[in-house]
């Protein structure tokens, strides 16, 4: 059986990722380029983004 990765694209905002992060319960984000992952982004990273 596979699990379903849940991704994100480099472009989207880092409030929507901040969102579906948290909804979700997620502390890592995959980040992607049409298939191929380019990144992988925190809550932590996102959180200390927003407050600055």
């Amino acid at each position: 059986m596979t699990a379903c990765v849940i991704t994100a694209t480099e472009d989207r905002m880092v409030e929507g990722l901040v969102q579906q992060m948290v909804t979700r319960n997620m502390y890592l984000m995959p980040i992607v380029c049409d298939t191929e992952a380019v990144g992988i982004v925190t809550r932590y990273e996102l959180l200390r983004l927003m407050i600055r």
